[in-house]
C-alpha cells in the first residue's frame, strides 16, 4: 500500500484481497494434501487393524487437522474483510477533509450553491491564480459541485491538484462499497469462496473418523 499520500481503494482492495486470496490457496493445498500424502504406518498397526483401516485412521487424522487449520484461516479471512471495510472507510474519511476549505464563510457556501455548473467552473478558473485564499475558494466551488452532483464542475476543479483529483475518486469509489458488511457475512463468503476440495471439511460433511465408524 502506499507510503505516502491518500490511500486508494484500489490499493486497499489489492493489499487486503491479496492476502484473503492466499489465505483460500493455502486451504486448497490443506485438503488435497489429507488424501495425497503417503502415509507412515507403523508395521504392528497394519498387522493388527490391516493396511485399509490404518490408512483411514491416517487420513482421519490429517483432516481433523486440516479442519482446525481451515477453521483458523476462516477467522483471518473475516478479520482481513473487516480491516479492509474500516480502511476505506478511513481512506473517505481522510479524503473528505483533503476537500474540505478550512477558511469557507456561510456567505461563500451559500453563493455557490446558486451558481450554474459553467459559472462553477469560471469562478474555480479565476479563484485558481488567488493563492491560498483561491484554493479554499475552489474547495468551497468544489464542495458545492459535490453536494450537486455536477460531475463536470468536480473534475475539473478536483484536476487542479492531483491529490484533490486522487480524493475525490476516493470518495466516489467509497460511496459505492457498503459499510454495513458484518463479520455473518464476511464468514459466508468465505464458504462460498472455498475451493470444492475443502467444502465437505468445512461443512462439516462426512469425514474419515465417521465412516470409520461404520467399519465391524
Amino acid at each position: 500500500m502506499a507510503e505516502q499520500g491518500i490511500q486508494t481503494i484500489e490499493e486497499i482492495k489489492v493489499h487486503y484481497g491479496e492476502q484473503m486470496s492466499r489465505l483460500l490457496n493455502e486451504i486448497a493445498e490443506l485438503a488435497s494434501n489429507i488424501k495425497s500424502e503417503e502415509a507412515e504406518i507403523d508395521g504392528r498397526v497394519k498387522q493388527r487393524v490391516g493396511y485399509n483401516v490404518a490408512r483411514q485412521l491416517d487420513v482421519a487424522t490429517r483432516e481433523l487437522i486440516a479442519r482446525d487449520e481451515i477453521e483458523k484461516r476462516k477467522i483471518r479471512y473475516v478479520e482481513l474483510g473487516l480491516e479492509q471495510t474500516a480502511a476505506i472507510q478511513a481512506a473517505a474519511v481522510e479524503a473528505d477533509e483533503i476537500l474540505t476549505p478550512r477558511h469557507a464563510t456561510p456567505e461563500a457556501i451559500i453563493q455557490s450553491s446558486t451558481l450554474s455548473e459553467e459559472q462553477v467552473i469560471a469562478a474555480a478558473d479565476v479563484a485558481r491564480n488567488m493563492g491560498e485564499a483561491g484554493e479554499d475558494a475552489c474547495l468551497v466551488l468544489l464542495r458545492a459541485a459535490i453536494e450537486r452532483d455536477i460531475e463536470m464542475a468536480q473534475h475539473h476543479i478536483a484536476a487542479f491538484s492531483e491529490e484533490w483529483s486522487t480524493a475525490l475518486t476516493v470518495l466516489g469509489e467509497a460511496s459505492q462499497y457498503p459499510d454495513d458488511i458484518d463479520e455473518e457475512e464476511f464468514a459466508q463468503r468465505f464458504d462460498t469462496l472455498v475451493p470444492d476440495s475443502a467444502s465437505g471439511l468445512l461443512s462439516g460433511g462426512e469425514s474419515e473418523l465417521n465412516r470409520l465408524g461404520h467399519i465391524h
